[in-house]
């Protein structure tokens, strides 16, 4: 497949079998590890925001928050990689199975089910949390019910913030998030958000998953 120029040297020690998905801001792809035939992620910056410092930097911000997270509830990070012209690569463990968006798409979840996820993401957050860390954007999508054991397994840091860090990346008064879970002071400001943000969200994920559709709707 053909790669941005920046990734190729990752060639050396990486296979790229296919593309997993691409947001608004990030793009990842499925790759083999050369040396040992482990599948991982690798997540980088879009092509399209390569050139944008303000993008690379936030790229790069997740990437040391992800690397102090070590948790079982946790998309559990492999490397970092730096690469040529200030780009950065984020490796990750493979999470084979759905996200809970697609799980929800049969419908509502058994209150047994949907409260051991529950207890599954409140660990990972609560691990998150004691290391000042606040995701910003727990939602289904950003969710993986992990193939076999049913366990689910947060990922995508992409906005999250520390809590001990000028958050100089998100503007005073800068809404950052999904409308459906974000908490109202996150709406006016997700600068100064804290843990009970995330708290808020996971709420609104219970809702969905017990109901099938969120708290809220509109704009």
């Amino acid at each position: 497949m053909p790669l941005p120029r920046a990734m190729q040297p990752l060639t050396a020690r990486y296979d790229f079998l296919a593309e997993l998905g691409r947001g608004g801001m990030a793009v990842v792809h499925l790759a083999r590890v050369r040396a040992t035939g482990e599948e991982v992620a690798v997540k980088m910056v879009a092509h399209h925001h390569a050139e944008d410092p303000d993008a690379r930097e936030r790229f790069a911000r997740e990437a040391r928050t992800v690397a102090t997270l070590v948790h079982p509830g946790i998309v559990r990070t492999l490397a970092v990689e730096e690469l040529e012209g200030g780009q950065t690569a984020i490796v990750t463990e493979y999470v084979r199975g759905p996200t809970l968006r697609h799980v929800l798409r049969s419908g509502a979840l058994p209150a047994d089910y949907a409260v051991a996820i529950l207890r599954d993401l409140a660990a990972a957050l609560a691990h998150a949390h004691a290391r000042r860390i606040v995701h910003r954007d727990v939602k289904p999508e950003n969710v993986f019910v992990r193939e076999g054991t049913g366990r689910a397994v947060l990922a995508d840091f992409g906005i999250a913030r520390s809590v001990d860090a000028d958050d100089l990346l998100t503007a005073a008064g800068a809404s950052l998030g999904t409308p459906a879970y974000m908490a109202p002071e996150q709406c006016r400001d997700a600068a100064l958000v804290d843990h009970r943000a995330d708290i808020y969200s996971l709420g609104c994920t219970l809702y969905v998953l017990v109901t099938g559709r969120p708290p809220f709707d509109g704009d």
